[in-house]
């Protein structure tokens, strides 16, 4: 069984060493410590849709547009094997700019779905999406199955923005850059979840792994460990569910709802800039310069910090940079490293704390990264990077 570093013994130390009494003056914010600026991401992926839920009743036809007199030929083959797989089929010619295309049209709680494609010359149907020849049933099988459960918008598993369209995410991404404006640290996720902002909007569900996993923790690993508050609602429950080894991301139900899931975090933790992600991240690039967003962090002054041990080290930077730094607790516990004793070595020099920062956490095998939030307060992310786990 792989042992955990138990933190909050370690953060006990005697009188003189205040300062270092607890890693959690590395979380209390301050409003100075925020830069601004403002970012929109792209992201992808996400889990099957678990079973047993609502699928809306739903019809399927297919139109297929030709004027090839050679390519009309094979529609009778395609109405076999349509009819097979409970989808009604018509052919007609294309009228002025006709392009292949699906349309969803709601009716109570039916949902009816249209596929116009193009009868290519050698028999394939060709969609807005993929092409299929009579030898590909089965892959046609496949998708109309897809777009039976999930509707015209298919399955969101591999798409860009968690599968959800521009109007479904844009929405969301406003609402999870609000300001949280409850603290987190200190509570677990039974508690959590009731202060959770916008709830009204969007409903959060809890895995069913996730509340398994959450049962096997220590119980000193059972709650939120930084001080999360001020951040933005989506990367301030990013945050704090990472200190649980969870994570949250949109997920589209069949019934064509948004709802957000929470589940445990792979083996191999992704790296703060997710341009794929699977799970909302922690923060996201910067798109400003970072001297402008974090100008503390790029001061150059002279640097003693040789021999200092290394959680007292990031509470200097912190103190001096005005910008808070937080901690991948999840990556750092399954890596048993230790934040608070080793001893930096760091001969004196003239240099940035955004420098000085990333040489002392190397030391352990970690890297920082300055990462902001949806409303653009600038942080120092310490994580540790994937391609240092075996």
């Amino acid at each position: 069984m792989r042992r955990r570093f138990d933190h909050r013994q370690r953060f006990a130390f005697p009188s003189g060493l205040i300062l270092m009494g607890s890693l959690v003056l590395f979380v209390m914010h301050d409003q100075s410590c925020y830069g601004q600026a403002n970012a929109k991401p792209k992201t992808a992926g996400g889990p099957t849709a678990p079973r047993n839920e609502k699928v809306p009743t739903t019809l399927i036809g297919m139109e297929l547009l030709t004027s090839d007199p050679a390519a009309a030929v094979h529609a009778h083959a395609w109405r076999t094997t349509l009819e097979e797989l409970d989808v009604t089929l018509s052919t007609r010619k294309p009228i002025l700019d006709d392009k292949p295309r699906i349309e969803q049209q709601m009716l109570g709680t039916l949902r009816k779905i249209t596929i116009m494609a193009i009868l290519t010359r050698d028999g394939s149907i060709k969609t807005d999406r993929r092409t299929f020849a009579q030898k590909d049933v089965a892959a046609l099988k496949e998708w109309i199955d897809e777009l039976r459960v999930y509707g015209a918008q298919g399955a969101p598993q591999g798409q860009p923005l968690w599968g959800l369209s521009e109007l479904q995410f844009n929405p969301l991404y406003d609402t999870l850059s609000q300001p949280l404006g409850v603290e987190l640290k200190g509570k677990t996720l039974s508690e959590v979840l009731p202060l959770i902002p916008g709830k009204e909007r969007y409903q959060w569900r809890v895995a069913e792994a996730a509340a398994l996993a959450i049962s096997k923790r220590p119980e000193d690993r059972r709650v939120v460990r930084q001080s999360v508050g001020r951040f933005t609602i989506g990367t301030g429950l990013a945050m704090a569910l990472r200190d649980l080894e969870l994570g949250f991301h949109p997920r589209r139900t069949p019934a064509g709802e948004i709802e957000l899931l929470i589940e445990p975090l792979p083996e191999k933790l992704q790296t703060p800039q997710m341009e794929t992600a699977d799970f909302w991240p922690v923060g996201w690039a910067v798109k400003v310069a970072p001297q402008k967003l974090a100008p503390g962090l790029f001061d150059i002054q002279a640097m003693m910090l040789d021999g200092m041990p290394l959680g007292e080290v990031l509470i200097k930077a912190q103190t001096e940079s005005k910008v808070p730094i937080h901690f991948d607790f999840a990556a750092i516990d399954r890596g048993n490293i230790d934040i608070v004793d080793l001893l930096v070595k760091y001969p004196a020099r003239k240099t940035s704390w955004s420098v000085a920062i990333r040489g002392a956490v190397s030391q352990v095998g970690l890297s920082r990264e300055l990462l902001q939030d949806e409303g653009g307060h600038a942080f120092v992310w310490i994580y540790r990077n994937p391609a240092s786990i075996n």
